[in-house]
């Protein structure tokens, strides 16, 4: 093998020879499989590691039509040799020969001489942009894909023996693209489904919300930086979808960047809720320690969250969740009429985090409700002004009964991208 015909004038440095010699074809293999590991080992040392969508390939010296790779879906900081997949290239596009089959792609990878070749880098951008975007915002990762599902021990509802669940099930996608030096674009989509009974006379009802996320972060300096988002939605029963359905919200968070450990934020939720504005300030901080075993992010009044690691691959934390919705309906506990439920949430959680692996993770949380209502209002009754703590002008008539607090149980898969290996 050559070295100096990979690049024409390139002067090695000492101790490299222009020429490796080898005894045989099967140890030039291995040397070429093994300088194969060392590419993805380089890229795991610059943070990118991901295994499902990059791969590098190196030819087969014996047959231009086959290469090695690496196998689908493992961390390029696991590969080894003995890993390595070899595959044949029929048509342009390549498939393996090994017992687990799978689609790698097109093979555009060509050789310069009839005896030496390269091996082709083919590293997603999607996957560049986000870990550039998040570097913008001064974390070491991002959480692509979030799917939850909750469940509650039957709740009593007041004055009466008769009882419910709450059953939830959600998804959110996050895209975080960057534009330049300064600014990235954010989009993506939250999905939330709830099914419970709405009183105590009547059969379980199901309600959801679909999100689109629109917005942008940008770095005004050193250490401040700001996220915004615009939230349409639409929130309903979807047994008929109108105009009443829409909602349009959206965010301003403000950070200040104290130092790598600690920073602060504060910023403006607003929503024009089926009850009339809904305004939330925000305020809270990001903590992480120097032996990044302790993390905290705050953002009260919406949420907090605290865990300790106890080993690489697993934490134990709390967690709190408030939040306020509406959601059409079109028929309001069988009346005929339309109107909406205000659904009012505060929930304590301590949970276990298991890293299956590294961008996997699952949470299994056990806590409590603090304050839960799900309170049914016809369509015309709204208050002039809502804040966390108190409704301005509310003369609403609620026309259900609430139901007690109690037990609820929550699993969550997270797919979380990291910038850094």
């Amino acid at each position: 093998m050559d070295l100096s015909q990979l690049r024409p004038g390139l002067e090695l440095p000492k101790g490299i020879p222009a020429k490796l010699h080898f005894n045989s074809l099967a140890d030039t293999r291995e040397h070429r499989k093994k300088m194969l590991i060392v590419s993805f080992l380089l890229f795991v040392r610059f943070g990118f590691n991901e295994g499902v969508v990059g791969h590098i390939t190196a030819h087969d010296l014996e047959k231009n039509n086959h290469f090695w790779v690496n196998p689908f879906g493992v961390d390029f900081g696991s590969i080894k040799v003995s890993k390595l997949r070899y595959l044949f290239s029929i048509r342009n596009w390549s498939y393996t020969k090994v017992l687990n089959t799978f689609k790698l792609g097109r093979c555009t990878e060509r050789c310069r001489t009839p005896n030496h070749c390269v091996c082709l880098i083919k590293i997603s951008f999607i996957l560049f942009y986000i870990s550039y975007a998040q570097a913008l915002m001064a974390q070491d990762y991002v959480d692509l894909v979030r799917v939850n599902y909750s469940n509650t021990s039957q709740n009593n509802f007041k004055n009466n023996v008769s009882s419910t669940r709450v059953q939830e099930y959600g998804i959110e996608a996050t895209v975080p693209v960057a534009i330049n030096g300064n600014t990235n674009f954010l989009t993506g989509f939250i999905y939330e489904a709830i099914k419970t009974k709405l009183d105590f006379d009547q059969n379980e009802q199901n309600f959801s919300s679909i999100t689109l996320k629109l917005g942008f972060n940008k770095t005004h300096s050193e250490n401040w930086s700001g996220t915004y988002m615009l939230l349409p939605k639409i929130a309903s029963d979807f047994q008929k979808i109108t105009k009443k359905a829409f909602q349009v919200g959206g965010v301003a968070l403000l950070k200040y960047k104290k130092n790598d450990q600690l920073s602060y934020k504060a910023g403006l939720y607003a929503n024009a809720e089926l009850f009339g504005p809904w305004v939330v300030p925000l305020f809270g901080l990001y903590y992480q320690s120097a032996n990044k075993k302790l993390e905290a992010n705050v953002t009260l009044p919406l949420l907090a969250d605290m865990n300790y690691a106890l080993h690489k691959s697993a934490a134990l934390g709390i967690n709190f969740f408030g939040q306020v919705r509406t959601y059409h309906l079109i028929s309001v506990l069988g009346t005929g009429n339309s109107g909406y439920v205000t659904r009012s949430t505060n929930e304590l959680f301590a949970y276990l985090k298991l890293n299956l692996t590294k961008g996997l993770i699952i949470q299994t949380k056990f806590g409590h409700s603090l304050g839960r209502n799900y309170r049914v209002y016809n369509e015309g009754d709204k208050v002039s002004f809502g804040l966390p703590l108190h409704y301005f002008g509310d003369n609403r008539q609620q026309l259900n009964t609430d139901f007690k607090d109690g037990w609820l149980y929550q699993f969550v898969v997270l797919y979380r991208f990291h910038r850094n290996p």
